[in-house]
């Protein structure tokens, strides 16, 4: 079953994208500065295998009424269907506003709509649905998930044959699930649209919302994009439909929660500490005293589990003892994960490694980096690196194994990820081999986690 799921996510990686017709372009402003801390020393009684890191601070249209019949201000749903809609009066950047669907057996169920001018109903459309936050729930107020979130005209650019819907809920749980399912099968009935290209997405309390409604209904959409949120569903029925699924969290929430975890374990749990953990006064080593905080000392078993193998894996603001790395060198022929086997290789040598929370290291992402850009074979070394870190990491225990091949399945989603930008044909002409090693590298890790 969970094999099952996995094809599911890494097909949906390939789907969503060719199903939007297009790609996004990356408007993030990349040149965004992120500060974090190194600072050395020990002192003279600490041992040559030893290191000292901490963490990184790192077109729119009008709204066109579209149904099939109209009378006033109510639209009337097809004979037999136990539904009728309210539509509103008012409109926010071409979206018109809080429209009601009364539904018998759901209740009443807000939305807003954006229809583009050029729709007649001549042609099917796409159609995009998108389910907010907690700060976009009705109860916040008329619009707010309109206020507060861009999906909803972010959708508009990558297709302007597509009609965008933005319910607005009062929950995350099954009641609004239900309501999400009528909603979509009344545009299913009253629109023509092309049942290929019928999207979802869902950001927090909306995409525990929408797990639900993939559990229930999978069938009803051709891909779904989940946000920053947890997965309240269940995968089985997802993976049987084969309704791909692309789960998306941040670079700031992997980073807000390695720094959480940090400070609970310099303050409570320090006084519980396993062994090989220990309490360690501030490093004083002249002009980096200043930038020193209190540090948690620990064995290399312990830094392993707790920050390497926890997005830690970078080499970079750390500053190293030389008579520990001695003859350790970066690999040869790797452009992705090459600092990762860095450390991998040199965690054996060391006896103790200092960690503080101190910010004194700046950090600039690159926008010409291997991360930022498109697919090319040599991302395939996302993969590589991690299947090389398992063999090296090996010797520090069950936690350690689980935790790195847990690692190898998200490096070949991220990979399969990069993939799902391209052409369809062109990856099937071209890196067919590449998708298929994906694949296999997530099946194998998904089947050794159990």
């Amino acid at each position: 079953m969970k094999r099952a799921i996995l094809f599911c996510l890494m097909a949906g990686t390939l789907l969503l994208a060719a199903g939007c017709g297009g790609t996004a372009d990356n408007k993030q402003n990349m040149a965004e500065e992120t500060s974090g801390t190194s600072t050395v020393a020990g002192d003279s009684s600490s041992t040559a295998d030893e290191i000292l890191t901490a963490p990184e601070s790192t077109s729119t249209g009008s709204a066109s009424d579209s149904t099939a019949a109209a009378s006033d201000s109510t639209s009337a749903a097809p004979e037999n269907s136990p539904v009728s809609v309210t539509e509103g009066t008012e409109e926010y950047r071409g979206f018109l506003m809080d429209n009601v669907l009364h539904s018998e057996n759901d209740g009443d169920i807000h939305y807003h709509l954006y229809v583009p001018d050029s729709y007649d109903g001549s042609e099917p459309y796409a159609i995009f649905f998108t389910l907010p936050g907690y700060e976009g729930l009705y109860f916040q107020g008329v619009g707010e998930n309109l206020y507060s979130e861009n999906f909803a005209f972010t959708a508009q650019e990558y297709n302007p044959k597509m009609i965008v819907v933005a319910p607005q809920l009062s929950d995350w749980g099954e009641t609004s699930a239900d309501q999400t399912i009528a909603l979509v099968e009344y545009f299913l009935a009253n629109y023509n649209i092309d049942e290929d290209k019928v999207y979802a997405e869902g950001f927090s309390g909306g995409g525990e919302t929408m797990s639900l409604v993939m559990e229930k209904r999978p069938e009803l959409f051709t891909a779904y994009l989940q946000c920053s949120s947890q997965w309240d569903g269940d995968y089985e029925p997802v993976a049987e439909s084969r309704t791909p699924v692309y789960l998306a969290v941040g670079e700031k929430e992997r980073e807000s929660y390695r720094k959480t975890c940090l400070d609970e374990k310099g303050d409570e749990e320090q006084k519980n500490r396993p062994a090989g953990h220990t309490a360690e006064p501030s490093v004083d080593s002249g002009a980096t005293a200043q930038a020193c905080a209190p540090c948690l000392a620990m064995d290399a078993k312990g830094y392993v589990n707790d920050f390497l193998l926890q997005s830690s894996s970078r080499c970079w603001s750390i500053l190293f003892r030389r008579e520990a790395i001695g003859e350790i060198r970066f690999p040869e022929g790797l452009s992705i994960g090459e600092d990762l086997l860095f450390m991998a290789r040199l965690m054996p040598r060391l006896n103790r490694v200092l960690v503080t929370g101190a910010c004194g290291y700046c950090y600039f992402i690159n926008e010409e980096g291997a991360m930022l850009k498109g697919f090319r074979p040599s991302y395939m070394d996302q993969i590589t690196c991690w299947e090389m870190a398992e063999r090296e990491l090996a010797g520090f225990g069950k936690e350690a194994q689980e935790k790195v091949r847990l690692c190898l399945f998200q490096a070949a989603l991220l990979v399969a990820g990069k993939l799902a930008l391209l052409d369809p044909d062109v990856v099937r002409q071209n890196y067919g081999t590449c998708l298929e090693r994906c694949v296999r590298a997530a099946a194998e890790a998904w089947k050794e986690l159990g």
